[in-house]
């Protein structure tokens, strides 16, 4: 006979990641923004959304300017993940700036 043996519940983590760089081409200043949504548990990790836009120098309000290069990463709770995938349908620009709330972050800036 087998014992009921508990459920072993498998651990999910969900990411939300914000990048931000800057460079130059033919003479112009860009900056680039990239954002992406994650799913990962213990075997896989999965992009649910990833969006990329370019905007020029001249054209970026002051905060994104004065914003440092780098890459900032999320840990946040499934209910603020699904708040962030329903906001990527509409105003996906929103996400290049928002802080949501999260459990932990970690920031990595680019030299």
């Amino acid at each position: 006979m087998h014992k009921n043996q508990p459920a072993i519940e498998e651990e999910i983590n969900f990411y939300f990641t914000q990048v931000k760089d800057t460079h130059r081409e033919n003479g112009q200043q860009f900056i680039t923004l990239f954002a992406r949504l994650t799913v990962e548990n213990s075997v896989d990790v999965t992009s649910v959304w990833v969006e990329i836009d370019e905007v020029k120098w001249e054209q970026a309000p002051e905060k994104l300017k004065s914003a440092p290069n780098g890459m900032v990463t999320y840990l946040i709770p499934e209910s603020v993940f699904m708040g962030l995938m329903k906001l990527s349908k509409t105003r996906h620009a929103e996400l290049y700036s928002l802080t949501p709330m999260y459990k932990a972050r970690k920031f990595k800036r680019f030299e």
